[in-house]
């Protein structure tokens, strides 16, 4: 059984970090195919509750999910410890 990761990018439209991250993220999600890359918009109502639950008080932040257990939690701009998070998944 292979577990599955969760890449959780949570942004706002109006964070320049979050802008500047976006690429980052795409070459991220090309280099590891078998993990799901999802954008949580933290001012639609609809997400609410995962900004609740991910006690999100930072943008960016990148939460690193296995197997629905949080593994890693990653708040503001650092893409050396975003690589690092994903290579050790």
């Amino acid at each position: 059984m292979s577990n599955k990761v969760v890449v959780l990018d949570f942004f706002a439209n109006w964070c320049n970090p979050c802008k500047r991250l976006d690429p980052y993220l795409k070459e991220l999600e090309n280099k590891y195919p078998s993990y799901e890359f999802k954008k949580i918009d933290i001012e639609d109502d609809k997400n609410k509750d995962l900004v609740e639950i991910y006690g999100i008080s930072a943008l960016p932040t990148i939460v690193i999910l296995e197997n629905s257990i949080i593994k890693d939690k990653i708040e503001g701009f650092d893409i050396s410890k975003l690589q690092m998070a994903l290579m050790l998944q």
